[in-house]
């Protein structure tokens, strides 16, 4: 299957001074450089002719528009390679230069070094309101994390959409936590090397920043990335036709069974993720996707993976068939009548197999 992260801004503060060009494949996130001067913008970064700007009074900053690249996001990951200097005397910073914004937005994230612990925080809603929030102090995976200053490093984050928020130095994980809610669209511009205030400037150097979204058409593109006949695709425009019919004209229900699915699947896969180590996590995705492209999701290997999977599960205190999410999703009134109303899946077998339809019974999905 494709990468599911979609580079959307990759700068890296080489060439003309002033001029930051977006060399991601949409070109959709050039940078407007805010008070600084030609000077600032350096030949030689981590590397020599790598090019990089200089971030150190309040007001300094590289500004990324709102663009569509932004919206929507569900999961984000960002890099920065910078150097961080020790050295802020005389420069009359807030908090008194221990808190150095690397990337932010203000209705999505921060991204920041703060008294040299790395942090990222994500919003739930507009203006002050609860964040999911990952620190080294707080969530490091092994004590006494600090982010090296007066040299080059490369910072990061990662928000899955569902499992983890992760943090990186020098592409090593150093935190994580589980996130209660995805990612939301990057309003109002993302802003580099400090906050969008703009009082809290990273006081050093960026050489190299990048930052990705999960591309936000995966879903389909694995579903459609399997061994297809003209009859079977046909089925499933006729069918995602309807679907959209469907949802136009009960928009209330559509909405509820958006809600309850997103809650159900982001609450089950962190608690997945949690029961489950990386390496045997990894090996099951790897083999349901090798089935599924193999047009096998409907035979015995495949519930034989599911099977075992959900023994080892429901082992760990995490029995799928006794989800409260999916309960209640599958005994709310609205996916009562979306499971009446459903078409057949009769045109494409080994997805009514793997669903657990009937065959010929016109309606009924998932063994509703």
């Amino acid at each position: 299957m494709s990468d599911p992260w979609e580079l959307i801004c990759h700068h890296t503060y080489s060439g003309t001074p002033g001029v930051v060009y977006d060399l991601a494949p949409g070109h959709g996130s050039h940078g407007e450089a805010l008070g600084l001067g030609a000077t600032d913008f350096t030949d030689d970064g981590a590397a020599p002719g790598s090019g990089a700007v200089r971030i150190r009074h309040d007001g300094q900053r590289i500004r990324i528009p709102q663009g569509s690249s932004w919206s929507p996001l569900v999961g984000l990951r960002g890099e920065l390679t910078v150097r961080v200097d020790s050295q802020t005397a005389g420069l009359g910073l807030r908090a008194g230069g221990n808190w150095r914004w690397l990337m932010s937005s203000q209705s999505c994230f921060q991204f920041a070094v703060i008294n040299q612990h790395l942090h990222a925080s994500f919003a739930h809603g507009p203006g002050p309101t609860v964040h999911d929030t990952v620190r080294t102090s707080v969530n490091g995976l092994v004590p006494n994390i600090r982010v090296p200053y007066d040299r080059w490093v490369t910072l990061g984050f990662m928000h899955d959409g569902h499992t983890a928020i992760e943090l990186y130095i020098d592409g090593v994980t150093v935190a994580r936590v589980a996130p209660q809610r995805p990612v939301l669209p990057a309003m109002g511009g993302v802003f580099i090397g400090n906050g969008w205030g703009p009082d809290y400037p990273v006081v050093g150097a960026v050489d190299e920043a990048k930052l990705w979204r999960l591309d936000p058409y995966r879903i389909s593109n694995e579903f459609f990335d399997r061994r297809m006949d003209d009859a079977r695709r046909r089925c499933w425009e006729e069918f995602l036709t309807w679907l959209r019919r469907w949802r136009e004209a009960n928009p209330d229900c559509a909405a509820e069974l958006d809600g309850l699915i997103a809650a159900w699947v982001r609450e089950f896969a962190a608690r997945m993720a949690r029961a489950t180590p990386d390496d045997r996590l990894s090996g099951v995705k790897q083999r349901y996707r090798e089935l599924w492209q193999a047009n096998r999701m409907g035979g015995s290997d495949m519930a034989a993976l599911l099977s075992s999977f959900a023994a080892e599960l429901a082992e760990n205190g995490v029995d799928p068939r006794r989800d409260d999410g999916l309960r209640q999703m599958l005994e709310s009134d609205c996916y009562r009548r979306f499971a009446a109303e459903m078409p057949s899946l009769d045109c494409d077998p080994e997805i009514a197999a793997y669903l657990g339809v009937r065959p010929s019974s016109g309606s009924g999905c998932c063994g509703a």
